[in-house]
């Protein structure tokens, strides 16, 4: 997985929907059963960060950015109530 940048602000129209960190990484990496081991455990170790992250009640967020056809990116969000507390970049193409 590509490094996460912490970001300051989250645009609404950018947020998908709940998931997992599993399922997040499951579409991100095109599968988890046949990942090479260093790549699992860098699955493993970003899992643990993640996780770390979330207090009870918290939601986990999956977000897009939606921008021209030469950039994209997109990445996780933390939500408490609603409201987006943090959110990383996952990847960019």
């Amino acid at each position: 997985m590509a490094e996460t940048t912490p970001l300051r602000e989250l645009p609404p129209d950018w947020m998908v929907g709940p998931t997992t960190f599993r399922d997040f990484a499951d579409r991100f990496l095109g599968g988890l059963d046949d990942l090479p081991p260093q790549l699992l455990t860098r699955y493993e170790e970003r899992l643990i960060e993640v996780t770390a992250k979330l207090q009870p009640g918290d939601e986990l967020w999956e977000w897009h950015q939606r921008g021209g056809p030469f950039s994209s990116s997109g990445g996780l969000a933390v939500l408490k109530g609603g409201v987006v507390i943090e959110w990383w970049r996952e990847w960019v193409s």
